[in-house]
């Protein structure tokens, strides 16, 4: 039975500032109250910036805290199943944000940082997850800035602010390849944070959003159905894709 739960990250009210809160909406006119946080396992964390939660097990990037991975089945008392502190895992800086393959063994990683590769987790064996591989845009990598990747069944959808939509195929976590991209800016890279913010790829059309923050709203030509394993793009070089 879904239990309904709302999880809040950087929750700053009335009785001060927590890491993240946690709330049943089961009756979403009535919410409830359950607890608020501040450490994670061995993690005491200044902020939760991002959380995916899948059932009672929620991933947490705790900005320049960290990475956890904690069980919340017993709210009162939740677990951490694996937590990574900063340095404990490579290039690691601001953990910003990250997302869940739909079998729960992958897990994509974006720490917020100009030059820094987004992170590939195999989880097969969730207890001593590990990076597996790491990822960067095929132009740029030492400016480029990953954010807010989503993940639809084996491809990891990237807003990557100057370097636009970047699609990673991420069937073999140890093997991921940039497959295809769609250029949303043209501003050149000078170390600040603009361009590409966000996208969508869920849509029943398979077409995807994408939100520069410059210039507007982009909709691309994707895959005809959310679990497609081709999409349509056209060659460019050798191995990527410009997104049509």
């Amino acid at each position: 039975i879904p239990k309904a739960r709302l999880y809040t990250c950087s929750e700053n009210g009335k009785d001060g500032f927590f890491a993240l809160g946690l709330y049943d909406i089961i009756n979403p006119e009535k919410p409830k109250f359950i607890g608020r946080y501040n450490k994670f396992g061995d993690i005491t964390a200044s902020h939760v910036h991002d959380a995916f939660a899948r059932n009672d097990t929620v991933y947490l990037n705790c900005g320049p805290s960290g990475f956890a991975i904690m069980d919340f089945s017993d709210a009162a008392n939740p677990k951490p199943i694996l937590t990574l502190k900063p340095n404990e895992y490579p290039n690691s800086g601001y953990n910003h944000s990250g997302w869940l393959t739909p079998n729960g063994k992958t897990y994509v990683m974006a720490d917020e940082n100009h030059g820094l590769p987004l992170k590939v987790f195999d989880l097969s064996d969730i207890v001593n997850g590990d990076v597996v591989s790491l990822l960067s845009p095929a132009k740029d990598t030492t400016l480029a800035i990953p954010h807010n990747p989503l993940v639809s069944c084996d491809y990891a959808y990237v807003s990557y602010y100057y370097d636009g939509l970047q699609v990673y195929n991420i069937k073999n976590p140890s093997k991921p390849k940039l497959e295809a991209y769609y250029p949303t800016s043209t501003l050149p890279n000078n170390l600040s944070y603009k361009g590409s913010w966000g996208n969508y790829p869920y849509l029943p059309s398979g077409n995807i959003v994408v939100a520069d923050m410059q210039n507007g709203l982009f909709v691309v030509e994707g895959v005809e159905k959310p679990c497609n394993a081709v999409y349509s793009c056209n060659p460019v070089g050798t191995s990527d894709g410009i997104l049509n």
